[in-house]
């Protein structure tokens, strides 16, 4: 065998293992969301109130971790974390002219309030 090459039965399986992969995640290339694929993640409309909150909850963890890497001029990691912020806005304003439980919204709307003042923060200090 020449040096670089690859025995064809390594080849066949790296081919054969390459097609799989490809042929179980066909289904989800064709799912667009704001002009951008989503793959391997579920549209806007399939929040739910568990998965808002926990959300919620993981960014305003990362706000003091977001303060420090503001500090050391790390911006390329701000940005996207504004970005999930208004993420979650968007979803919970979605999820408001799904329910009409009162309960629910009541929930939701506390949900905003909290999501709103964390991005005034966010503006404001990071």
């Amino acid at each position: 065998m020449a040096i670089g090459t690859i025995s064809t039965r390594k080849n066949r399986r790296i081919n054969a293992t390459v097609k799989r992969r490809n042929n179980m995640a066909e289904p989800m290339r064709n799912m667009q969301y704001g002009g951008k694929t989503m793959k391997g993640r579920l549209p806007m409309h399939a929040n739910t109130m568990k998965g808002l909150q926990h959300w919620y909850h993981a960014l305003f963890e990362k706000v003091g971790w977001m303060a420090l890497a503001k500090a050391k001029g790390y911006d390329y990691k701000v940005a996207p974390y504004k970005k999930s912020i208004m993420n979650l806005k968007k979803s919970i304003e979605h999820l408001m002219k799904e329910y009409t439980d009162p309960d629910r919204l009541h929930d939701l709307r506390v949900l905003h309030m909290n999501t709103m003042f964390l991005n005034k923060y966010v503006s404001k200090c990071v």
